[in-house]
């Protein structure tokens, strides 16, 4: 059986996705835990991923993790058991997306510079994107257009992937190439969708906030 749960005050929170009735989250000491609106305590699925669980989605049926192994894991919902795992990753996992149109499929991006969509359905990777420069560090996806995916790096760059092409179909350099040594701290680490997809907005690490408009 997985080890017991672990003091939340032990460990910090390295991601997290609010539903409809609370938050669910993953912890440097490997553990899931959800908090429901209301209640004074964190509930534990126990040891999810050795190392920390870096990324996390939730839907009514079932919760979605990724490790910094390269792992991806599905727990039921419910009853919390593990359903299955992935191995498709060759470093950490940075975002986990399920998919808004075809919910067996889910998506994930990591710091080995790939895109892996995995069917839940016959439990296999179905589409796999590379590229050759940037660690992926966070994805979105459009709710509008043709679904795509896009993807922030360190690169600076925001790429938008279409499941049926290889390549990006577009991409945002928000960094110049003649600035990229000097502009370290420019580089993207999160990316975030507005209403309607509009606006995107892009995080660095030194803590500025972009805003793109995609219209």
């Amino acid at each position: 059986p997985p080890p017991a749960a672990k003091d939340p005050t032990e460990a910090h929170a390295l991601c997290c996705e609010y539903v409809g009735h609370g938050v669910i989250s993953g912890w440097s000491d490997g553990i899931i835990r959800f908090h429901e609106a209301g209640a004074l305590q964190w509930r534990s699925a126990g040891l999810a991923h050795r190392g920390g669980v870096c990324a996390i989605a939730w839907s009514p049926s079932f919760i979605v993790s990724g490790g910094p192994d390269g792992t991806l894991r599905v727990w039921n919902s419910s009853t919390r058991a593990h359903e299955a795992q992935f191995s498709e990753h060759k470093g950490k996992v940075t975002q986990v997306l399920i998919d808004m149109v075809k919910p067996n499929l889910v998506h994930s991006c990591g710091e080995d510079k790939t895109v892996i969509t995995v069917d839940l359905r016959v439990e296999r990777r179905v589409t796999c994107h590379s590229s050759q420069e940037g660690q992926f560090q966070n994805m979105v996806q459009l709710a509008t257009s043709e679904n795509e995916l896009l993807t922030c790096d360190h690169g600076g760059s925001v790429k938008f992937w279409d499941c049926d092409v290889p390549e990006p179909v577009s991409m945002i350099v928000t960094i110049p190439p003649n600035e990229m040594e000097s502009t370290r701290e420019r580089r993207l680490t999160h990316l975030s969708l507005s209403k309607g997809d509009k606006y995107l907005l892009a995080s660095t690490a030194a803590g500025e906030v972009q805003v793109w408009d995609l219209h």
